[in-house]
């Protein structure tokens, strides 16, 4: 069952990538590859589709919990935490791109929630 659960991620995030890079381009939400020669643009905040294919995958593991009674050993609010505290790390990482935070403030935020 552990299998579907990462089909189901896997499935979010390829099939996301190629309907955000597009738009992340056009709306300008770019930065220079600091690793190649050429530095080309490339999308900033393509770990979206990365957080969506994990919360897909948690919602799924959810819903094989709690209608096939599977992964019984794992209490609910574990399954929760972790996915507030990754929903927390994107909100600090959207607002990063966008309004380019310190790295003071970055590293208070993200010690103050955990």
């Amino acid at each position: 069952m552990v299998f579907l659960i990462f089909i189901a991620s896997f499935a979010v995030s390829f099939v996301g990538f190629p309907i955000i890079i597009p738009r992340l381009k056009r709306a300008g939400i770019v930065g220079k590859n600091m690793n190649s020669k050429e530095q080309e643009e490339i999308p900033e905040m393509g770990g979206l589709v990365m957080a969506a294919g994990f919360g897909a995958g948690i919602v799924f593991a959810l819903f094989l919990r709690t209608f096939f009674d599977l992964f019984l050993a794992v209490s609910l609010s574990s399954i929760l935490a972790v996915l507030s505290t990754v929903l927390i790390v994107v909100i600090i990482g959207v607002f990063d791109d966008l309004i380019s935070i310190s790295q003071r403030v970055k590293a208070l935020s993200r010690g103050s929630f955990n």
